[in-house]
């Protein structure tokens, strides 16, 4: 899910082109995935195995946003000096002039002793909420937050998918969440 920042004209193109390229990133990436690295995250919580498959689900979504950033980006080049695009701002476009939130998951089942529990990887840029909910667990431990809105210097400010420092894997690091539940 991608939303456009309400204040940068072409925000709606930076939204659909990061969400074309993460999904047609992790489709890709998912439907290839070898059986033996599903397993993985069926493994027990604390086992070797387990982190392994996490490492490795982690890794494609963090992939995916930065292949969403490079698409917002070739988006950007592509438009930056044509006039229909120009006269639009009365200015030299930028590429902020794409921003866009970015909220990535991926939900693969997991068969854990005989029951199917879901394995969640997602990963948050800017504001908005990503969240598990169990619907039949108690109302105070029903709902997991499984990502952290972004925020700027100033309140109401979004950090976006634009921002140079989503093009590096250490900085989503600290915006992947991983779990693995009913």
């Amino acid at each position: 899910v991608s939303d456009g920042a309400g204040s940068k004209k072409f925000s709606r193109i930076g939204a659909m082109e990061s969400c074309t390229a993460a999904v047609s990133f992790l489709k890709d990436k998912l439907e290839n995935t070898e059986d033996q690295k599903l397993s993985l995250i069926s493994a027990p919580l604390n086992s070797s195995e387990f982190m392994e498959g996490c490492g490795y689900f982690a890794d494609i979504i963090q992939e995916a946003v930065i292949r969403a950033y490079s698409a917002v980006e070739e988006a950007f080049e592509s438009r930056k000096s044509k006039y229909d695009y120009l006269k639009v701002i009365d200015r030299d476009m930028e590429f902020r002039d794409f921003s866009g939130t970015l909220l990535l998951c991926i939900v693969v089942p997991a068969e854990i002793d005989g029951n199917t529990e879901n394995f969640v990887v997602t990963c948050q840029i800017g504001d908005g909420i990503i969240c598990s909910v169990d619907r039949n667990a108690q109302f105070s431990s029903a709902m997991k937050l499984l990502g952290e809105p972004d925020s700027g210097q100033y309140s109401g400010e979004t950090d976006f998918l634009t921002s140079k420092s989503m093009q590096y894997k250490e900085n989503l690091m600290a915006k992947t969440r991983i779990m693995r539940g009913k």
